[in-house]
């Protein structure tokens, strides 16, 4: 029989071996890590795009990417280098580029790196980039995630109560999520998870222990800050933890949460600005701009070719954008026969004004059914140029969007992206989020009677809860993830069609990997009421090996389709 010391010795040492053997996995897979042509260690469009602006802000002092996506004095894009996830607008020169449409915060921060790497080394993302790319990755995904076993542990240690559910949890974390998998490409996803456990880290502290120290209180508003600038649904997150750092300690929160979160902010957007001239990020820039004058449609015929002179007297009077005014040369494209809605109207015929003396473009609409009216709008669309993916003829696969929003909610929950399908250990998530609501009457006396009906069911299960234990103290924790889980999962299937794409190609429900340090520590009260119990610890293990194998599929290039979707599509021919 082990000492309590003993014990304690032997539960860290289990720790230190999961988390060594699972870092060594990953160093070595950054190692090797290649794209197809064996030229650049960059796996796909997403993580390319971050590459394009790190390598632009280095060796270019821009954040216009044109000088690392097309081949020199060409228009034809370097395939190493070309991404799919690129914006294009007019930039402070008067002229339309590229640029990455991915928020600019971390691939700023990441920069810095490069350029570190770049005036110590003298080695550059153009002439080495396995070396730069492959050091980046490790300082960048590898160290951030030793820093979140590291601090789970703690966690795990301070919440849990039985050594097998301890050790579970700990299992689950460095070889049971899409974390690990996700860290030999650049992603935000990763960031967002390792911060988000970090604010967790220090919101517990900070509510269940009294710590009321400020650096306690800038680690929370930091971190919550920044995983809200990876994740944008992760500004419930940073909500939450704002209200109950000012309720717990409103000085504290007022000196120290809210200025370090400040700080993010102002990075966020300050670099935004700094790249596109707007305060809004790239993805916000994705319909047409505001009206700026209507026209009867027998006024101004919709046809494709050159601008009639009433059309460019009626733009040029109404439009500030324009120093000169449209020249000869501004022609209107094709207008295909649509139908859909523009603020309730609807939009019988789209094209596009484009004048390339200018670099002015005008989007035209045809609204109306009865009596049909042109309509000018300021150009937004930044994701609509000649050679885009994301325009609506170009887009294939789950690119299209799931027309569904049940079909959407069942793939992306139990489906073919299932967040309980692929990774089953969630499951013990919810039943450790039931038992913290009821079972520890952290609802009071509501929850006495459900609180009565679980005990049943755990009996009828052949599980039991000791009385004897003391509460975990992670109730209104219980309650955050819960609603917090909700509220993401409703705002994803509530997307319009061409965003409901589960992410893109991507092994999992990437949107939702930020939750992963959540879901783990709910999961601690089920892990611990199992561990007293072989045919459930049996039922876990397998459940566990599922999620091992969904996060090891994609172990040599996490943009691909998940082994579900790969399966039905193979059944499918």
């Amino acid at each position: 029989m082990l000492s309590q010391d003993e014990n304690t010795k032997l539960r860290h040492a289990v720790y230190w071996l999961l988390i060594i053997s699972s870092v060594g996995v990953m160093v070595g897979r950054i190692l090797t890590v290649s794209a197809d042509h064996g030229r650049t260690p960059f796996l796909s469009a997403n993580d390319r795009s971050r590459w394009c602006t790190i390598r632009s802000l280095v060796d270019h002092g821009t954040y216009v990417i044109d000088a690392v996506v097309l081949k020199p004095g060409s228009d034809e894009f370097d395939r190493d280098w070309h991404s799919i996830d690129m914006a294009r607008h007019r930039g402070h020169d008067g002229e339309e580029h590229f640029y990455s449409s991915k928020p600019t915060l971390l691939p700023t921060l990441l920069a810095a790196k490069y350029w570190l790497i770049k005036h110590t080394f003298g080695a550059t993302l153009d002439r080495n980039p396995f070396y730069v790319g492959r050091a980046i990755l490790i300082v960048c995904n590898v160290l951030p995630l030793v820093l979140f076993f590291v601090l789970l542990c703690r966690l795990v240690e301070r919440y849990g109560q039985v050594v097998w559910g301890r050790i579970f949890i700990v299992t689950c974390a460095t070889w049971g999520t899409f974390l690990t998998t996700f860290a030999v490409t650049l992603n935000n996803h990763l960031p967002a998870a390792v911060s988000s456990l970090i604010a967790i880290y220090a919101t517990l502290a900070i509510w269940n222990d009294d710590e009321r120290r400020w650096r306690y209180f800038a680690i929370a508003g930091l971190f919550s800050a920044f995983t809200a600038a990876n994740e944008l649904p992760a500004l419930s997150f940073f909500a939450v933890i704002t209200v109950a750092v000012l309720y717990k300690a409103p000085k504290p929160a007022l000196v120290a949460f809210v200025p370090a979160a400040a700080i993010v902010a102002f990075g966020f957007f300050y670099t935004n600005h700094l790249a596109h001239e707007s305060w809004r990020p790239a993805y916000a820039h994705r319909k047409d701009g505001e009206l700026l004058l209507a026209l009867p449609y027998e006024k101004a015929q919709l046809r494709s070719g050159k601008v009639s002179e009433e059309l460019r007297e009626r733009i040029n009077a109404s439009s500030k954008e324009i120093d000169a005014g449209l020249s000869p040369r501004a022609t209107i494209s094709d207008a295909p026969i649509i139908k859909e809605y523009w603020k309730g109207s609807l939009v019988k015929q789209r094209c596009v004004l484009w004048d390339p003396e200018g670099h002015d473009r005008f989007a035209l609409l045809l609204v109306g059914d009865e009596i049909p009216q042109l309509q000018v709008h300021a150009w937004d669309n930044w994701y609509e140029y000649e050679t885009s993916y994301w325009r609506r003829e170009n887009k294939s696969g789950v690119d299209v969007g799931e027309s569904s929003r049940l079909a959407y909610a069942f793939h992306v929950l139990i489906g073919h992206h299932g967040i309980l399908s692929l990774t089953p250990i969630w499951l013990f998530s919810i039943f450790g989020v039931a038992l913290l609501l009821c079972q520890y009457n952290c609802c009071g006396d509501h929850g006495k009677a459900l609180n009565s009906q679980i005990e049943k069911i755990m009996a009828f299960i052949g599980l039991r809860v000791s009385t004897e234990r003391p509460r975990y103290q992670l109730c209104a924790f219980a309650v955050m993830v819960v609603v917090l889980t909700c509220v993401c999962l409703a705002f994803y299937t509530a997307r319009p069609v061409h965003d409901r794409n589960y992410g893109g190609m991507s092994c999992g429900l990437r949107w939702m990997f930020w939750f992963t340090p959540m879901w783990l520590l709910v999961m601690l009260p089920a892990a611990d009421v199992i561990a007293d119990n072989r045919c459930w610890r049996i039922v876990t293990g397998s459940l566990l090996f599922v999620s091992v194998s969904s996060a090891s599929y994609a172990t040599l290039n996490p943009w691909v389709h998940p082994w579900i979707y790969t399966y039905l599509q193979y059944l499918n021919h």
